[in-house]
């Protein structure tokens, strides 16, 4: 500063006032001050009536701008996240808490970042100079922030940038003077100053949906319907605007069950439709930021919605895009940074994850549907399925090698991932356990695009986790899908098989008489077929009825048979299997010399397959 208030400038000449209400001439590289009175700037809008929530959010921003102003030190909040979280509503309500607090002032500027045409610097600092009383506009944009800089110099500001596109737009726009506040909102992670304090708004959770629908729609009617409320909440994934459109078209028809929009949410094809009212839409909001995608980085957008995954690992956009690992993740990065997608908990071994919002990936499918062409997805598809078949059937062979290969080396044909990627599989039960609800939609969704032999297999391929895990519903679910498949598909062995896991389920949870005919119908479908391998399996499965039956001939019988297939297929872990269940027959007999023996053979086969004697499919 120079003497009487001066600061640097350039030859210029442009009147105004300053935050102390005094009149400003900037002249030959000179600021100077004379006193006359102006008009405080009030430009906040309304702040949004029924906000809910954001209790540590707001706690955190009125916290570090009051504290700001108590200091005199400027300080700046950007508030980050996607569309229709309520980030403007948000930053209002601080807005509003904190007006007193700010003598000179508030500024409020709609940046119309996620526009295709945002506003430039030049027009908003031109706004604010006129709200601030300049008399004349510098024309560069350089010159107008230094009139604003200098007309914030002496008052305690809050200045309010909603919807900024990114960290150049916002620049200019941030007051150097002390005891100055900002708030920015985003749906971009922008770049600020290490003095900027970012919050990242995500969606709100069941309880605050809850009362935000109550809020809109009548309390009393949603705590009566509390069930389709909560679907309701599901469906628009916690996003406020989705949740005030929701509400608001129930409010306007008092007759409707809330079941009714609840049902019309469920079609991912159509909710994004149902979220729009007026002028609100919620699916123009995601167009928006969508659109200021880079073309690759848009592509793999629409790609995940292929498949309804919510949480993925971190090898799916490269398999997707069929693109090199490295960049892949920058184009998903991209995806984070427009909140577009979210990054989940790395797993157990340190591989990231994504995560992936109910109604973005509703908005993914569109643009997959309108952008895409059928040979795209039908490759995509494929690579998704090769990588989950190959990561199965490795992650499978970590309970037995023999069960994974009931079909021959289905690896074989399979392109193959990186070795970082293949390795996760390695630790089998996490990786099961970690891709559990992923390999079920994979399955339905391979199902859904007529992959039949895609869908056998990846069912056969984890059955073995979910009986060791007593997995029943996902079991069940898996299998069914299965043996609708084969049958679609007309694979008589496959169609057994499923049958054969179907009576496995039912005879784990103690229905005898359901795996017993299950179990029949899966042995006479293989013995058509000529599949020895499943003959045998379907007469060792039908063993294990006979001895829960007491009838321990039968089970000698059947044993007995399955033996003998197995030794001509040369197949020695099912032989030692087999061994193993004779000599149980033959304790049960009391036949103790024979039993010793069975177990012995059993014992030495699995040593020669280099299995252990746990049991088997």
């Amino acid at each position: 500063m120079r003497d009487g208030g001066a600061v640097a400038g350039r030859d210029i000449a442009i009147e105004g006032t300053n935050a102390a209400g005094r009149d400003v001439i900037i002249q030959n590289q000179t600021v100077l001050a004379t006193s006359a009175p102006t008009v405080v700037p009030s430009e906040l809008p309304h702040a949004v009536v029924d906000f809910i929530d954001r209790t540590e959010a707001t706690a955190q921003l009125c916290s570090l701008l009051g504290d700001g102003v108590d200091t005199g030190t400027t300080t700046i909040a950007a508030i980050s996240g996607p569309a229709g979280v309520g980030k403007t509503s948000l930053a209002l309500s601080v807005a509003h808490r904190l007006r007193d607090r700010f003598s000179g002032g508030n500024l409020f500027m709609d940046l119309a970042g996620g526009r295709q045409t945002p506003l430039e610097p030049a027009a908003i600092l031109g706004e604010f100079l006129l709200a601030l009383g300049a008399a004349r506009i510098p024309e560069s944009v350089a010159d107008q922030a230094r009139l604003y800089r200098s007309l914030l110099a002496n008052g305690k500001f809050l200045v309010v940038l909603d919807n900024a596109r990114d960290e150049q737009q916002v620049r200019p726009l941030l007051p150097a003077a002390v005891g100055c506040g900002v708030i920015i909102t985003s749906r971009r992670r922008l770049v600020m100053p290490e003095s900027a304090r970012t919050i990242v708004l995500e969606a709100l959770d069941e309880r605050f949906g809850i009362e935000l629908l109550g809020v809109v729609a009548g309390a009393e009617r949603v705590q009566a319907q509390t069930a389709d409320a909560l679907r309701i909440v599901h469906s628009t994934g916690g996003y406020p605007l989705a949740l005030r459109i929701a509400g608001a078209r129930l409010a306007g028809r008092p007759q409707w069950r809330l079941s009714r929009l609840a049902d019309r949410l469920d079609d991912q094809r159509r909710r994004l439709g149902e979220l729009q009212m007026g002028d609100d839409e919620v699916r123009a909001g995601f167009a928006l930021s969508y659109d200021g995608l880079a073309p690759e980085a848009r592509r793999l957008f629409r790609l995940l919605g292929l498949v309804n995954l919510v949480d993925f690992p971190a090898w799916l956009p490269a398999v997707l895009l069929g693109d090199d690992p490295d960049d892949a993740e920058e184009l998903a990065e991209q995806l984070i940074e427009a909140h577009l997608l979210q990054a989940g908990e790395a797993d157990a071994g340190g591989s990231a994850r994504y995560r992936f919002h109910d109604l973005l990936r509703a908005f993914a499918a569109e643009r997959l549907e309108a952008e895409s062409d059928e040979a795209e997805q039908s490759e995509a598809l494929t690579r998704i399925f090769d990588a989950y078949l190959l990561l199965t059937i490795r992650a499978d062979a970590g309970y037995s090698a023999a069960n994974s290969a009931i079909w021959g080396p289905w690896g074989a044909h399979l392109p193959p991932l990186p070795a970082e990627y293949r390795h996760e599989a390695d630790d089998h039960l996490g990786w099961f356990t970690r891709e559990r609800a992923n390999l079920l939609r994979v399955i339905e969704r391979a199902h859904g695009a007529q992959r039949w032999e895609t869908a056998i297999r990846l069912a056969v391929a984890m059955w073995q986790f979910l009986e060791i895990t007593a997995r029943f519903a996902d079991w069940r679910a898996a299998v069914d899908l299965a043996l609708d498949a084969a049958r679609q598909a007309g694979d008589q062995v496959a169609e057994g098989y499923s049958l054969r896991l179907l009576g496995r389920l039912e005879l784990t949870r103690g229905n005898i008489d359901a795996a017993a005919a299950l179990f029949e119908e899966a042995l006479a479908m293989l013995a058509s077929a000529g599949d020895v391998h499943g003959t045998c399996m379907a007469r060792k499965d039908m063993s294990v009825v006979a001895r829960l039956r007491n009838r321990h001939g039968a089970s000698i019988d059947m044993l007995l048979s399955a033996l003998d297939g197995f030794i001509g297929l040369a197949e020695h872990y099912r032989v030692a299997i087999v061994r193993r269940e004779l000599g149980i027959e033959n304790r049960y007999a009391s036949q103790w010399t024979e039993a010793c023996e069975q177990f012995r053979q059993a014992l030495a086969g699995c040593a020669r397959s280099g299995e252990g004697p746990q049991g088997a499919a």
